[in-house]
């Protein structure tokens, strides 16, 4: 296919893509029978015009299959065996082998490279080494990324994947029960049911590959099928042309952490936070988006839904910690799904810099981060509870520095995005 060519479209229906890849934002929708100039190939996707002002990506696989009806909800299936990196490069490590004539959901396409999850990681495959299938295909027997536990085959609705290292496998429902031994990162079970100890925190009750029935913590383990929809990787390729949300924790009825001394309310420092980054961020360029702008209480559903209507470029909620425990203290940043890493690691180099103790970055099954289709993060800037943190938390000049951290590490994660392009 060359750049003055054209393509008639004979599926019934498909998606613009911003950029060559399955998890970039949608730039429209086709019908069909249109006719569509193309200007450009790349990776297995063409760049077609559909106006004067707009164009945009359509993968090739997705064109030439009388299968699929969509470019989500797919599978890979491998004829034969095959190699799958750590990265999308056939120079990166291999971490493992796909076996011949099996299935494997997609995560995403991308100019040539299939993410796929395999033995609790992300890894990739060469898009022309597998032919892409309709997710529904997968033989019941075999459906992959879900394991044959006890004997059956488990939806990957009902698979939990470990995302912490040296976590305990629990006989009950409570971190003071019998460790039955200490669960391995990536490490996958069978989910039977969500339960709840006295103070109300959550667990799986789970199987193990062994059939071995026991407990895990909810906030250390993802459910198989989670990052399925998440968008990895932002539009925006600098700062002033980012959208980004700012998430003030709690609100209204619900004050988040409090003081010991009753002075100093979660919900009120969060927002005087928020609001403070805004500013700096309008400053710097960027289209600033907020959950709340003053007291109210927002459901944690309709803060994921806000970020997932406005297709943002980062997401970042704003939280402040507490703990029984008076001696922790200091900043601690979490993200959930893999492909937001990145986004973690750039924020909480910048915040490492502040005058509170880092705690690093973390996976945290966080809602907000969890059904947050767009790149993601909480930071937890400190801790109500210690008293060392406490002035710094009261502390306008805190917020403002808290700020322009923010902003130096946006500017740099756009950057570090635009220069993998």
């Amino acid at each position: 296919m060359t750049a003055d060519s054209t393509i008639t479209l004979l599926k019934e229906s498909a998606v613009l893509r911003h950029e060559p890849s399955t998890n970039s934002s949608m730039d429209g929708t086709l019908e069909h029978g249109v006719v569509l100039p193309v200007i450009n190939e790349s990776g297995g996707w063409v760049l077609v015009r559909i106006s004067n002002t707009v164009q945009g990506w359509l993968p090739l696989w997705y064109l030439e299959s009388p299968e699929l009806t969509n470019d989500q909800e797919i599978a890979a299936y491998f004829s034969k065996e095959t190699p799958i990196y750590a990265q999308e490069s056939v120079d990166a490590e291999q971490i493992g082998l796909a076996e011949s004539d099996s299935y494997i959901p997609i995560n995403y396409e991308s100019r040539g490279w299939t993410q796929i999850q395999y033995d609790g990681q992300y890894g990739y495959v060469e898009t022309s080494a597998i032919q892409i299938v309709p997710l529904s295909q997968i033989p019941q027997e075999e459906e992959i990324a879900s394991e044959e536990m006890n004997g059956a085959d488990i939806p990957l609705d009902h698979i939990a994947i470990m995302r912490q290292s040296n976590q305990a496998f629990l006989s009950q429902p409570n971190v003071f029960s019998d460790i039955l031994y200490t669960a391995s990162y990536g490490q996958r079970f069978a989910v039977e049911k969500i339960v709840y100890d006295d103070a109300g925190n959550e667990y799986y009750r789970v199987l193990d590959d062994k059939g071995t029935e026991g407990y895990i913590e909810t906030r250390t383990a993802q459910m198989a099928n989670d990052s399925i929809s998440h968008v990895g990787k932002p539009q925006a390729k600098s700062l002033s042309e980012a959208t980004i949300m700012l998430d003030a924790g709690h609100g209204g009825e619900d004050p988040g952490a409090i003081s010991e001394d009753q002075q100093t309310y979660e919900k009120e420092i969060t927002l005087a936070t928020a609001n403070t980054i805004q500013k700096a961020l309008k400053a710097a360029g960027a289209t600033v988006i907020q959950t709340r702008t003053d007291d109210r209480f927002i459901e944690l559903e309709e803060r994921a839904a806000h970020s997932n209507a406005a297709e943002v470029d980062a997401f970042i909620s704003i939280h402040y910690d507490a703990s029984p425990v008076p001696d922790w203290h200091g900043i601690t940043t979490y993200y959930f799904h893999e492909a937001d890493e990145s986004l973690a690691r750039f924020v909480n180099q910048e915040l490492s810099t502040l005058p509170l103790p880092n705690n690093g970055t973390h996976f945290g099954n966080y809602y907000v981060l969890r059904e947050n289709n767009y790149p993601s993060i909480l930071l937890e800037l400190g801790y109500m509870s210690n008293q060392q943190d406490l002035p710094y938390i009261r502390s306008q000049d805190y917020y403002n520095q808290v700020a322009d951290r923010i902003v130096n590490a946006l500017t740099a994660f756009f950057q570090s995005e635009a220069d993998t392009e």
